[in-house]
């Protein structure tokens, strides 16, 4: 950490947009993406407030129990008149960015229901079961049931099938 700001290398990372750098502290070095300067800034807001959806959507798909409400102020004044403290969310609505916004709004939605208990595979592969054999099964006849649009999804979950074996009965 900086004493004078508190920031972290992978703060500083995603706050530049050095994605492949974020990745690296992240999975090789277990940087803990959560931990706020002395602002309150994490690095999802670093990356929300930049503009930049695919390190967004990275940190939501890849740090475990990352913080969605954290709220911080910007490193300088904001374009769009705000100084905070806002979340990630907020920075990427008032800063005109709507899909990094809506990536958020997904997992918050996602997090909910899986709290409820109402969701309970992964948001990018919703008719996941496991390999063996008897849920693949399974697995086809939910896809078969739920139509053909879920043949992508299918794919997610054994990138070696076919469209063709996904949606066969």
């Amino acid at each position: 950490r900086f004493p004078d700001t508190g920031n972290t290398a992978l703060l500083v990372a995603c706050g530049l947009s050095r994605a492949r750098c974020a990745r690296f502290l992240v999975q090789e070095r277990r940087a803990d993406a959560n931990v706020p300067n002395h602002e309150g800034w994490t690095c999802l807001c670093a990356a929300a407030w930049r503009g930049d959806r695919a390190l967004v959507r990275w940190l939501v798909a890849h740090v475990p129990g990352l913080d969605l409400d954290a709220k911080g102020r910007p490193p300088q004044t904001s374009s769009c008149g705000g100084t905070g403290p806002f979340d990630a969310q907020t920075w990427a609505t008032r800063k005109g960015f709507a899909p990094i916004a809506r990536i958020i709004e997904r997992e918050r939605k996602r997090r909910a229901a899986a709290s409820s208990g109402t969701h309970h595979h992964h948001p990018r592969r919703p008719a996941c079961l496991a390999s063996s054999s008897s849920s693949t099964t399974q697995l086809l006849k939910v896809v078969r049931e739920a139509g053909r649009g879920l043949w992508a999804a299918a794919l997610g979950c054994a990138p070696h099938w076919t469209k063709y074996q996904a949606i066969a009965s």
